[in-house]
């Protein structure tokens, strides 16, 4: 029987853990790196850290459009719009979102 192991750690330390399964090449690291770092950025900006949840966004999204993080690229666009668009930052998260759309939808075909 599978058990659930929770561990209290924070949002830098789920972070340097991601970025500690890239550096040994486990599969599909550059995915939980890009999740970790949006997870990370939702966290930040809940905390009332934009600029850093910002920037942990802007690196998902690079990773993501790297290709490293696999097909992580629209679910990590629309979960930015959702914060941009929960701070007010409409026109932004406008954006995001319709980059999510063209990127979930190019994945169907």
């Amino acid at each position: 029987m599978a058990q659930l192991l929770v561990v209290d750690i924070d949002s830098a330390q789920a972070v340097a853990m991601a970025r500690e399964a890239v550096g040994a090449k486990t599969p599909r690291a550059g995915s939980v790196l890009a999740r970790a770092l949006a997870l990370a950025g939702e966290i930040a900006v809940q905390s009332g850290d934009a600029k850093g949840g910002d920037e942990m966004f802007g690196e998902a999204i690079k990773l993501s459009e790297s290709g490293e993080a696999g097909e992580d690229a629209s679910d990590i666009y629309q979960r930015y719009a959702q914060v941009l668009a929960t701070a007010g930052k409409h026109e932004q998260a406008s954006r995001y979102y319709e980059m999510a759309y063209k990127t979930a939808t190019m994945k169907r075909r």
